[in-house]
């Protein structure tokens, strides 16, 4: 049985717990087609949702698999937003899903809606390691162009004074030895 809303839900259960008939099912026609009509709509919906995501799953794949250039970052960045908003989407559609869906029909809602959020959730790691990577091969470069700067051009050169070294004339014994030869200047 479908209901439109929790009101209806409370007199059909009134009716059941008072042992009074439920209104048949010529009775309530109307609401259950436009109850049926909803459910169905939710449920095209959804699936468009749901293949938008497949969509974004396979141009982030597309993109790992070439080099990554700095404007696909952004692109990846972007698409993870979208994810999220898809996310939340999903997510209010399936409480409206299960609040009007037969009861029989709820266990496999509910997994069918955990396994799209798991690929959601495997999609924005995916990225998020991507942008990782990124941030690190950014710091890499940055501290090696740091590294390989020129010096300051602004420095000031200084002469030191001549010093002058005894010649060696092959005597060991007249060597340097003293220190005398190296006194400051």
């Amino acid at each position: 049985m479908c209901f439109v809303n929790g009101a209806q839900r409370g007199a059909e259960f009134n009716a059941m717990t008072k042992g009074k008939k439920p209104k048949s099912s010529a009775d309530s026609s109307p609401s259950m087609e436009s109850c049926q009509t909803k459910l169905e709509r939710l449920r095209v919906v959804r699936e468009g949702h749901r293949r938008y995501v497949s969509k974004l799953d396979k141009e982030v794949s597309e993109i790992l698999q070439r080099h990554v250039e700095p404007r696909d970052y952004e692109r990846l960045d972007d698409i993870r937003q979208l994810l999220d908003g898809k996310q939340r989407s999903l997510s209010e559609i399936e409480q409206d899903v299960l609040s009007l869906c037969e009861v029989e029909a709820i266990d496999e809602e509910i997994e069918r809606s955990e396994e799209v959020t798991a690929s959601i959730l495997h999609l924005k790691g995916k990225i998020e390691n991507a942008s990782k990577v990124n941030t690190s091969t950014q710091q890499h470069v940055e501290s090696f162009q740091a590294a390989t700067q020129p010096v300051n051009q602004n420095v000031v050169r200084t002469r030191l004074p001549k010093l002058s070294l005894p010649k060696f004339r092959g005597d060991v014994t007249n060597g340097i030895h003293s220190g005398t030869h190296f006194s400051q200047q």
